[in-house]
């Protein structure tokens, strides 16, 4: 299909509804046109309804496409919150649709979006008779605690144009900065660069290198107050920080390092996907493609250079995010390790005073055994049953004597029965 057929699609009503959540609201646009020999030409502005967007999408992109060539990106809220099952367009299915339709994007590009992980879909575009005719990428930045990003780009190589449309949380950045409004700094920084098509996937990498740069810096701080609120640390004895509290319990430390050895772990995971995903983009044949830089001095080495760099930075972050995840594995043990220490000890102290009181219980014993047998022949030889006063000796006995074993011997029967009946000694 040629740019002018492209171009007719913008305007074909579009029945096949999609069952998006669908918030009605404004989004911005930037426009870089880059002249021969001009600096690049930047026009930003809000697009207020559907109307504005439907105008934007059919202006034209210039006359002489010899020396002229454009970068155009529509951009908004696309995600209410982390970027988990929370897609909300700001503009209507039927109008995705037609921006779907008219740069020729892929048909996965609904799932990307949707998708809770960092991905990629490059689709080369040719003519009837089998011409190259551009590309389109579509990219999902997934960093559901930082930012979530969502891309897609067409790429067409008779106009020199690229159309893109970028969705994002409303996440903030240090101070009032949104991710939004950051990378559409870098994209103004970098307007030199925006000729080629892969520029703006880079720049995003770059913005959340910076943000895994900053959370990792954060998490290697809290770290090492852990360390120190442990008392496990390298410093030389009598040099330790003063007013450091150590946690005897452990319990919030061991929550704490738990909480970031999870962050650290998903920092792992984000900043491996952006490193295969750069690994990707600088594999793409069409990156290293002088017909997508014609005209365009220098662009093609120095947008190489700069993902590589890119590259270079996050296999470093990568590094620390494993060097920190190993640190906090350790000190999680050491945290096992003291606490069972601490157990250890007052398993002893336990034991300790269990043997000073079994030394009491057996003096008791003792004592008992050796005043028992007296006390019980006093009590016996104290009842009315002896009268030792008696003329005869036949007489100190009373003939009522039988009556007191007669009940004794039934009696402690009767508990020694008791007693096996509830402790079931046999069983032991």
């Amino acid at each position: 299909m040629n740019p002018q057929d492209s171009r007719e699609n913008f305007t074909i009503a579009v029945t096949n509804y999609r069952n998006h959540a669908y918030a009605p609201r404004s989004v911005d646009f930037i426009d870089i046109d880059f002249v021969k020999g001009s600096e690049p030409e930047i026009c930003e502005g809000k697009l207020r309804n559907e109307i504005d967007v439907l105008n934007w999408l059919k202006q034209e992109e210039g006359q002489d496409v010899a020396v002229k060539s454009s970068f155009r990106l529509l951009y908004g809220q696309g995600y209410i919150t982390l970027g988990r099952d929370d897609l909300n367009l700001p503009f209507s299915p039927e109008l995705f649709d037609i921006i779907k339709e008219g740069f020729k994007l892929p048909a996965e590009l609904d799932r990307i979006l949707e998708q809770e992980a960092t991905r990629c879909v490059r689709n080369k575009v040719y003519d009837q008779q089998g011409n190259f005719k551009g590309l389109t990428i579509c990219i999902k930045y997934f960093s559901w605690s930082l930012a979530t990003v969502g891309l897609a780009l067409s790429y067409n190589s008779e106009t020199r144009t690229t159309h893109g449309f970028l969705l994002s949380n409303n996440c903030f950045l240090d101070g009032e900065a949104t991710v939004l409004g950051e990378l559409i700094r870098l994209v103004k920084l970098n307007a030199h660069r925006c000729q080629r098509p892969y520029v703006l996937p880079v720049l995003i990498c770059d913005l959340f290198a910076q943000l895994h740069a900053i959370e990792i810096h954060k998490a290697t701080r809290k770290v090492f107050g852990l360390e120190r609120s442990i008392g496990m640390h390298d410093y030389p004895v009598g040099r330790h920080p003063s007013g450091v509290k150590v946690d005897e319990d452990f319990s919030m430390t061991s929550r704490k390092l738990n909480g970031q050895l999870s962050r650290l772990e998903n920092y792992e995971k984000w900043i491996t996907s952006h490193i295969n995903l750069l690994k990707v983009v600088l594999g793409y044949e069409e990156f290293s493609d002088a017909v997508l830089s014609a005209n365009v001095s220098g662009s093609r080495e120095d947008l190489k250079e700069y993902a590589a760099q890119l590259l270079h930075w996050n296999t470093d972050l990568l590094s620390q995010a494993a060097c920190q995840i190993k640190i906090v594995q350790a000190q999680i043990q050491t945290v096992y390790t003291l606490l069972a220490q601490r157990d250890n000890k007052l398993n002893i102290a336990i034991a300790a005073a269990s043997k000073r009181d079994s030394a009491a219980m057996k003096t008791i014993a003792v004592l008992t055994m050796v005043f028992l047998p007296g006390a019980y022949i006093a009590a016996l030889f104290s009842m009315n049953m002896f009268d030792w006063h008696a003329h005869r000796a036949s007489e100190v006995l009373s003939g009522h004597f039988w009556v007191y074993w007669a009940i004794t011997i039934p009696v402690t029967a009767l508990v020694l029965t008791l007693w096996a009946v509830w402790s079931k000694p046999w069983r032991r």
